[in-house]
């Protein structure tokens, strides 16, 4: 029963966070495809031993990657707003005022130096 668990926590992990497994950019089919394998595995395991343990560790493992395929695939449909700025793209013009001590920042007057822009998205 560790097998199948183990097989699906990796799965969850090349999800949520594959650059530390060696994947930097998986395939969707990677995770998923490991999520499905490790629960179909508990779910054949189980067959194989008696008791509520089997069972309830394969009804969490096949909850669990349903959560974490849902969340793939959700997050997945959303495409760039349109309008949004592209990779290469000049930066629109930003002006600011810096928590750190209130002084005013003005994006165009760093044109030229090397300046790190980091934008979050804003609707989920």
């Amino acid at each position: 029963m560790l097998l199948p668990l183990l097989l699906t926590l990796l799965g969850a992990l090349a999800a949520v966070m594959p650059a530390p497994l060696g994947f930097p950019d998986p395939p969707d089919f990677v995770p998923l495809g490991m999520l499905a394998a490790g629960t179909l595995w508990a779910w054949l395991a189980r067959r194989k031993r008696k008791g509520r343990g089997p069972l309830v560790l394969a009804t969490t493992q096949t909850l669990v990657a349903l959560a974490i395929a849902y969340w793939m695939l959700g997050f997945s449909a959303y495409g760039a707003a349109s309008g949004a700025p592209a990779a290469g793209d000049k930066a629109p013009p930003i002006t600011a005022t810096r928590v750190r001590d209130g002084a005013r920042f003005d994006l165009a007057a760093e044109r030229g130096h090397p300046v790190l822009l980091v934008f979050f998205r804003g609707k989920w």
